[in-house]
């Protein structure tokens, strides 16, 4: 914490700026992911894992910051991590109702697969 006061405090505002900015452009990155009509291939969902990572990161990066922001600086900063956890939220729903939607398919190929397996077992032994 003494690193922190030895240091100039415009600078920490202007991280503090930076990082809503970041959480902004990130959070419209997950908005855009979600909207997106694509098929979810790994690619995809390699990046919004890639994307969740980055807005952790900044958030952790900037918690070092808040304490010497201006009031305006800190209320900015909340105001982006706000819109991004609500996205994140969004997400979560949308990834829960396509994993429940698939679940039945799912189960199907992975029986079908044990049968097979099974089948194959069996043919084997001959």
């Amino acid at each position: 914490m003494e690193r922190h006061a030895a240091e100039d405090p415009r600078k920490r505002g202007a991280e503090l700026a930076q990082a809503a900015r970041e959480i902004r452009r990130l959070t419209a990155e997950l908005t855009g992911w979600r909207q997106s009509a694509e098929a979810a291939t790994s690619r995809r969902l390699d990046h919004l894992q890639s994307t969740l990572q980055a807005v952790h990161s900044v958030d952790g990066q900037a918690a070092q910051s808040l304490t010497l922001g201006s009031p305006a600086e800190i209320d900015e900063y909340h105001g982006a991590l706000r819109c991004a956890i609500e996205e994140i939220e969004a997400l979560g729903q949308m990834l829960g109702v396509e994993r429940e939607r698939l679940s039945p398919k799912l189960d199907a190929a992975v029986r079908e697969r044990e049968v097979r397996s099974a089948y194959a077992r069996a043919l084997s032994k001959r």
